[in-house]
């Protein structure tokens, strides 16, 4: 007899694209992927551009030249190393420096210079000492201030004036000796740039900075660098005695460099400086294998920039790791949720299935071939967002391939895990509504679950109160710990739950009363809302929370904006600040705002011997150029003028509100009587725990007039503060000659405590609006979940007289009670339950003010308007697909 091969049912065929049908299952699968996928694979990519950000910063600082390769060769050019030698060793290094770069990698192309001995640049009128230099686009790096056609010799504006020449004049260079040509060699001066020593620095000078500036507030400016082409600067050393130092500079290339890749290329560096003396290479450079014919070495600030990057990588990664577990939990729960309701949204189905029999190994098997799909297209959708989303947290950062791999291995594994817990809860949800056994426990619903959440919330506040909201990594920075994330989402939990008991029994009696009143769209809202089952407490606990981690991020992130912002005023004064000499003024055509302070650190006391700082000002100009922030208290402003304008005697002052109840102030022992004019907070530069007084030039003087004391203050710090932007208002306070660069804000808000703190806030806020967004998810869930009953409920609606419009008001009514209800409760709650926490987790507890709570007052009434957007727009769209779908097919499968 010939056996037939028995086909497969049909409903196998069709399991991989069932789900186009249920959409709303569709989507539920798919978003529950994407989220996992998400949140999963974010964690390699934003660590690794983080760290590689971190890494680019410190090239910035160190700059791309002290931290590139730097191999300097010195020797002697003797009289017989003609032109034409010199020219040919210069080809050998060049060569091998180009093919060193391309073995090396992340390097830009090499640097050259050449540089001779110390020279006299010689007229009839005058001398000057330089240094010929022959370097790779020198002239793009200097500020050219006259010139003539032809070749010749680049002199800085120092040696033209004291040798006093002009372009197109010829001197003699005087130095260079030589047995076989007679003479001093005389050049053309081509032009005239000006000196590096008057110019801002760069980092194509960032090698010779010893070599450019003076190295000490008295020492002289060095000998200026005299340019001139390769080429003609062996023509006027070949076959004189002189110093020789040859210089390859190749500068680290940042675009793409990731931390491994820096470790990798420090390295590299390493072992071209250990070969220099012992290697091919190393003598085509120029290294010569006699040491005592040439002086030969490697340096690079490399390591150091790795060294620091690490330990800014290492402060970012245990909060990002830490969050990004965290939403792949959330979304795994989402995907086990997904496959309750992709039973129950499929309930006639399921049950025909049960009916005849389907095993619960072939139901699963079944689930499985139909959400594998979906599961996978939300997986890939999910990674791809993490690998954009990438340029959010990290702007400057790069990832390399290996990154890729593992962010794609995290996905991969998250969607498995997606996969199996859809496929075991649509498995529990088949078995526990068609199973004819025992239902469970129904006496767990009165059990009170939100008094266990409540109890667990208070015991990591207690924690976090204790020390526990904040940990320490390896770098010594300060990182949140779980309990800071936990805690909120488990109190709105609670609180939810109890609000939600008491909420249904008051809208019974509500909608009991509403039955007699002539509004039935609020009595069927209310109704409804009302005789909810679980299911609508769950999602309204579900989304109180998910709304309540929103407003909870956005708070702590406020908050730490704004603090972090009053602390880098506090440490600037204004926008930018420099450190100058006392006699130091301010010139009338500086472009921006500017004061001039000085301060006095604990060389007064006050009657009961507590040391206090005293700051001079100019109020005039303090106005202008200060930052007030509304927490320090007060605006001085208004007694400013008073402080300007009022007798000296007494001394009139302004301090902050830790000086006390005192009217004098010793200076030397002698006590001074005050008047006081405003008490502050605070203000910018004050020491934490030393009260200070601020006071005018003009009374001071005044008073050191007066009581013959000059010397009250002993040795001031003088300070410049400017108001503008902060890159332009440093630039620009260059050039009061100050002892030390401009500090600016930008450069505050980059530290790495305060990166990482940004950082850590804004990934949990990609958690918080995943979680809000997993909230509107659910309502739409809950709405397809109930559709059939919503139809058959519409047509009976109809045919009672009750109009489309007054149903459409009806739902979208008991929407925004939902939404209402999980937005106000959970947003109270959150809000509230942040101002605590605020004060824990301050990334930089050593600088004052102290933390600083503030409302998210934008987000909040912008989330109030999307939520009463999303809920009429749901109602209307219910209500119209309700309308649209076949009465007599619902009540069939009902």
């Amino acid at each position: 007899m010939r056996r037939v091969k028995k086909r497969p049912a049909p409903h196998w065929r069709k399991a991989p694209s069932v789900l186009v049908h249920h959409r709303s299952v569709l989507l539920a699968v798919f978003a529950a992927a994407l989220l996992a996928a998400l949140a999963s694979s974010s964690s390699p990519f934003v660590t690794t551009a983080a760290a590689s950000e971190a890494l680019k910063n410190k090239l910035t600082d160190l700059s791309s030249f002290a931290t590139g390769l730097e191999v300097r060769t010195g020797g002697q050019v003797f009289g017989n190393d003609s032109a034409a030698f010199l020219t040919r060793r210069a080809a050998i290094r060049d060569a091998a420096a180009r093919s060193l770069r391309t073995r090396l990698g992340h390097v830009a192309a090499p640097v050259f210079t050449t540089e001779a001995g110390a020279v006299q640049v010689a007229t009839g009128t005058g001398e000057d000492q330089v240094y010929l230099m022959a370097r790779t686009d020198v002239l793009a790096h200097v500020k050219i201030l006259s010139s003539v056609p032809g070749p010749g010799l680049w002199i800085s504006d120092i040696t033209a004036h004291a040798a006093g020449v002009k372009p197109g004049q010829t001197i003699r260079l005087d130095g260079l000796n030589s047995f076989s040509h007679p003479g001093s060699p005389r050049i053309r001066v081509k032009g005239i740039y000006r000196s590096l020593a008057h110019s801002p620095e760069t980092d194509y000078w960032a090698n010779f900075q010893q070599d450019i500036y003076p190295q000490g507030l008295d020492a002289p400016v060095p000998p200026s660098f005299a340019f001139l082409d390769q080429a003609l600067l062996f023509h006027v050393i070949g076959g004189r005695t002189t110093g020789l130092l040859n210089v390859i500079e190749m500068p680290v290339d940042p675009a793409g460099v990731t931390l491994a890749d820096a470790r990798t290329l420090d390295s590299k560096f390493q072992a071209v400086g250990n070969a220099l003396y012992r290697s091919a290479l190393g003598e085509k450079l120029g290294c010569s294998r006699d040491a005592a014919r040439s002086d030969c070495s490697e340096v690079s600030s490399l390591s150091a920039a790795v060294i620091l990057a690490d330990q800014d990588s290492s402060a970012v990664t245990p909060a990002v790791s830490l969050l990004s577990d965290l939403g792949t939990g959330i979304a795994l729960a989402v995907a086990a949720a997904a496959g309750v309701f992709l039973v129950r949204r499929r309930r006639a189905e399921a049950a025909l299935l049960y009916a005849r029999g389907e095993s619960a190994a072939s139901f699963a098997a079944r689930s499985a071939t139909e959400v594998v799909v979906p599961t996978l297209l939300g997986g890939a959708a999910g990674f791809a967002i993490a690998y954009a989303l990438t340029d959010v947290f990290a702007p400057s950062g790069s990832i390399a391939g290996s990154t890729l791999w593992s962010g794609f291995a995290h996905a991969g594994i998250a969607v498995a895990i997606a996969i199996v817990l859809l496929v075991v809860t649509a498995c529990a949800a088949f078995l526990r509504l068609y199973d004819t056994g025992s239902r469970g426990l129904p006496w767990l619903r009165y059990v009170p679950w939100e008094l266990v959440l409540a109890a667990v919330a208070v015991f990591l506040f207690l924690r976090i109160r204790s020390g526990g909201g904040v940990t320490h990594t390896d770098s010594g920075a300060r990182v949140p710990t779980l309990a800071v994330f936990i805690f909120p989402l488990l109190l709105v939990a609670a609180a939810a739950g109890l609000a939600a008991r008491v909420a249904r029994l008051g809208l019974r009696l509500g909608s009991a009363r509403t039955a007699r009143s002539r509004h039935p769209s609020v009595y069927l809202a209310l109704r409804r809302l009302g005789a909810a089952r679980g299911l609508v407490v769950v999602l309204a606990v579900v989304t109180a929370s998910s709304l309540g981690a929103f407003f909870y991020v956005e708070t702590l992130a406020s908050s730490l904006h704004q603090t972090t912002v009053e602390k880098a005023y506090m440490a600037t004064g204004s926008d930018a600040f420099v450190i100058v000499q006392d006699s130091q003024s301010i010139p009338r055509s500086f472009p921006y705002p500017a004061t001039r302070v000085q301060l006095a650190n604990q060389t007064a006391t006050l009657p009961d011997g507590t040391q206090i700082d005293v700051m001079l000002v100019d109020p005039a100009t303090l106005a202008k150029a200060l930052h007030w922030q509304g927490d320090w208290g007060t605006n001085p402003s208004h007694v400013l003028s008073k402080l300007q304008a009022i007798p000296s005697r007494p001394l009139p002052v302004i301090v902050t509100s830790d000086f006390g109840k005192a009217s004098v102030v010793q200076f030397g022992g002698d006590n001074v009587r005050i008047t006081r004019l405003a008490t502050v907070k605070t203000f910018p530069f004050k020491a934490p725990g030393i009260p200070l007084v601020i006071t005018s030039y003009r009374a001071f003087d005044a008073f050191q007039t007066r009581t013959r004391i000059f010397d009250a203050l002993g040795v001031l710090s003088t300070y410049v503060w400017a108001k503008g932007p902060p890159v332009a208002a440093g630039r620009a306070l260059g050039v009061l000659e100050p002892t030390y660069p401009a500090s600016t804000i930008n450069g505050y808000l980059r530290s790495p405590d305060v990166v990482l703190a940004t950082r850590t806030f804004g990934f949990m806020r990609l958690i918080a609006v995943g979680a809000g967004v997993l909230a509107l998810l659910g309502l739409l869930l809950y709405l397809q979940a109930r559709q059939r009953s919503q139809v058959i409920a519409s047509s009976l609606a109809r045919r009672m007289g009750f109009a489309r419009p007054a149903e459409m008001f009806s739902l979208c009514l008991e929407l925004v009670g939902i939404l209402c209800f999980a937005g106000i409760l959970g947003g109270a709650v959150a809000i509230a339950a942040a101002e605590p926490i605020v004060h824990r987790i301050d990334p930089l507890p050593q600088d004052v003010p102290s933390p600083i709570y503030t409302i998210p007052t934008e987000e909040v009434v912008l989330a109030a308007v999307a939520l009463l957007v999303v809920a009429a727009v749901l109602g209307v769209l219910t209500s119209w697909l309700a309308e649209r779908t076949d009465v007599g097919e619902a009540l069939r499968v009902a």
